[in-house]
């Protein structure tokens, strides 16, 4: 037997359930009411995880059986009698500096490809450029314009309350 608790948190975990229902029912049976499950998983939106998509390049841990995608959170949690509190995303580094990389490398591909008529010739830079938060400048001086950054990290963070009125 487990509980009652106040708040139960799921770290980057949901995404190796292959029943990532079951971690919902399991924090409705061992929650007070009012009670808060916080969840993390990688952010399937992060700009490196698009950009490696466009890339074709593939190398998440191969024991993720899913990408947790906010609008599915939400109907999990809702099936159990959670409603959401907050969801956004933690940045891992300063989004200052991915500007500035990003601009770098955008300089020195289009360099590399007006000058010498060719890509770089690192037949490993796809991936590595992935791996390293690669993404395009210009997207992301567009979500600086934007005010949009509260989406750019890699971790998502969600906040879940059970409702009062479940049992």
């Amino acid at each position: 037997d487990f509980g009652p608790f106040e708040i139960v948190v799921a770290g980057e975990v949901i995404e190796h359930l292959g029943n990532p229902q079951a971690l919902f029912e399991f924090a409705q049976k061992t929650l007070v009411r009012g009670g808060i499950m916080v969840v993390t998983t990688p952010n399937p939106y992060a700009p490196h995880r698009v950009r490696a998509g466009q890339l074709g390049v593939t190398w998440e841990n191969t024991d993720h059986v899913l990408y947790a995608f906010p609008s599915g959170m939400v109907e999990l949690a809702g099936r159990t009698g959670f409603v959401l509190e907050e969801y956004r995303t933690v940045m891992e580094r300063p989004f200052r500096r991915d500007l500035r990389l990003a601009a770098r490398r955008f300089i020195r591909g289009a360099v590399h490809r007006v000058v010498w008529n060719r890509r770089p010739p690192d037949d490993e830079a796809a991936t590595r450029d992935a791996q390293e938060l690669y993404v395009n400048p210009f997207e992301l001086l567009l979500v600086a314009l934007t005010r949009s950054r509260r989406f750019l990290g890699g971790t998502a963070l969600y906040i879940f309350r059970k409702d009062d009125d479940t049992e």
